[in-house]
């Protein structure tokens, strides 16, 4: 008996052993690449095979930063349709919009824009930003390196097949997942890694994952989540993608009509020939591909990208503005407005005894630098005494670290304050900005009311009046005034200068009713605090418009 006691217990202990032996060699948790490849396809082979594709997208953007108090949040910033065209083995891609609609800052519809890229070289044109749809200004424009990396990133992520081929290049078809996942590096920029998730039973790509770096909140990771997925011509493809952002919802796609492997001529994604082509940048090309997320959101308001955001800013005030149908600029010897014509991202520069006060620091840290470099020769002025920053939307606030290796003085109104900080301490070690190399606490001064500075020269006033039935443009509003120009600064509360020819009809599109009524509530919210105070005014600037007249607030809200 003892024997068979003996012997029960060898053979238990060999079962045991030869069970964890097979679970090591083949983990619960790990797919073979070529079972992956074989549900997509139907094998190895066809996915090499994939050249070309073509499909619908409906789509809505979200956004989260954009805090307006007159609409719900999340923002639903636009909705869109288009046509997307790509070839999966190379940097080609076409997208032609047939429909966009745009919520804010003025909502407006349009047939959208039309764009191509190859390689290095793309171009947008038709309804492709503001001006176009006000102004008709629908020549082909060169996209410069930016935006064309982010569209060519995003598209891959957007696109199972060639993400699959990708990992296909660069693996053998025996490969296992590790955990349901497989990794791939930019070729570009090889220390930016994508994860491809996958779903266990169904072996079908779940989401793309990857790290990118906003300019105001850091390191954040960017997905693109693949639902609903179809048989087209014996390929599976996803009919959802969903984008998120840090875990927030950006945007959802329907994709519709899809094609694998349609024939393209050759010359099917050759950009349009532009009157004035930018060269490739690389510099700014590893700004579209670690910020592709920040530059899509941005589009998503069809103001678009103001290219190139590295340099170009000049005091506007100095410059014959006509061949750019743009009013003069100039203020006075001591405010100057700093900006380059063919955008509407300024800001303004004010001269004391001891420095310069920058009101805004717009886009991102490279145009900030450029306005402060601007700022600097304008006044032949290096000191920069503080930053006053009107609210903190990104068009207006998103450079705030670069503004911050100048001077640690921010003034902002105090809803602002916890953001500012926030701003301040984000983590951006993927690709360093000025500000993480040598990194400081903000001396914040929040404006709870009226902060004044320089003995009374520049007086900051949180926008909040009492006596209203009408709402700001944010929660954080401040205006700028100064007694001396009897002027004051603002952003968005008033769109005046250049877009005073909208709001007059004097353009080939004017405002839509819609829009008014939100343009209309904002003046009057600017023109109770101006009459509730008292404040002498004769001019106003507009961060995005230019200078105008204050007639300019009474003609939009039909006051005297």
């Amino acid at each position: 008996m003892k024997g068979l006691f003996y012997s029960l217990i060898v053979v238990i202990f060999l079962v045991i052993a030869c069970k964890k032996e097979d679970e090591v060699s083949t983990p619960s948790e790990e797919i073979q690449l070529t079972e992956i490849l074989n549900t997509v396809a139907g094998s190895s082979q066809a996915i090499k095979d994939f050249k070309t594709m073509s499909f619908k997208v409906e789509g809505i953007s979200y956004e989260y930063e954009q805090d307006i108090p007159t609409l719900p949040s999340p923002l639903v910033s636009n909705k869109y349709i288009y046509e997307c065209f790509s070839n999966l083995s190379a940097r080609k891609l076409k997208m032609d919009y047939s429909y966009c609609e745009f919520n804010h800052p003025a909502y407006y519809e349009t047939t959208g824009p039309n764009i191509f890229i190859s390689d290095k070289v793309g171009s947008t044109s038709d309804q492709y930003i503001w001006k176009s749809y006000y102004f008709n200004d629908v020549a082909p424009f060169s996209l410069f390196s930016t935006e064309l990396e982010a569209h060519l990133k995003i598209q891959m992520m957007s696109n199972p097949l060639q993400l699959l081929k990708i990992i296909q290049s660069k693996n053998k078809d025996n490969v296992s997942t590790k955990n349901l996942v497989l990794s791939f590096n930019h070729d570009k920029y090889t220390n930016i890694a994508f994860e491809v998730y996958f779903d266990k039973t169904t072996k079908l790509p779940i989401k793309v994952s990857t790290d990118e770096v906003d300019f105001l909140q850091g390191n954040v990771k960017y997905e693109v989540v693949f639902k609903n997925w179809t048989k087209v011509n014996g390929v599976q493809f996803p009919t959802t993608l969903e984008h998120y952002h840090n875990k927030n919802l950006l945007r959802k796609e329907t994709l519709s009509n899809i094609k694998v492997n349609p024939v393209f001529s050759d010359s099917f994604f050759n950009p349009e020939v532009v009157k004035d082509p930018i060269p490739y940048d690389e510099a700014q090309a590893k700004i579209g591909i670690y910020n592709s997320q920040f530059l899509m959101r941005w589009n998503a308001w069809n103001i678009g990208w103001p290219e190139p955001v590295n340099d170009g800013a000049v005091d506007l005030g100095a410059m014959d503005l006509k061949q750019f149908k743009l009013e003069p600029q100039y203020v006075s010897p001591t405010v100057k407005i700093i900006g380059r014509p063919d955008n509407r991202l300024w800001n303004v520069a004010i001269k004391t005894a001891g420095g310069l006060y920058l009101v805004d620091t717009p886009l991102n840290q490279d145009w900030t630098r450029s306005l402060i470099d601007a700022a600097k020769k304008a006044f032949n002025e290096n000191n920069i005494k503080g930053i006053i920053s009107t609210h903190c939307h990104h068009d207006h606030f998103a450079g705030i670290r670069e503004g911050l290796t100048e001077t640690s003085n921010v003034y902002i109104a105090e809803e602002g304050v916890s953001f500012l900080n926030k701003v301040a301490a984000t983590d951006h070690s993927l690709n360093k900005d000025k500000f993480a190399l040598n990194p400081k606490k903000p001396v914040v001064h929040p404006v709870k009311d009226v902060t004044v500075l320089e003995n009374g020269r520049i007086q900051i006033h949180r926008l909040n009046p009492k006596k209203t039935t009408a709402t700001p443009h944010a929660a954080d509003m401040v205006i700028v005034y100064l007694p001396e120009e009897e002027v004051v600064i603002q952003a968005d509360q008033l769109w005046s200068g250049t877009f005073m020819s909208v709001w007059k009809g004097y353009t080939p599109r004017g405002f839509t009713e819609k829009a008014k009524v939100e343009i209309k509530n904002n003046a009057q919210y600017l023109l109770d605090y101006i009459k509730e105070k008292n404040l002498k005014v004769s001019k106003i600037i507009s961060q995005h418009g230019g200078l105008g007249s204050v007639q300019d607030l009474y003609t939009i809200t039909n006051s005297k």
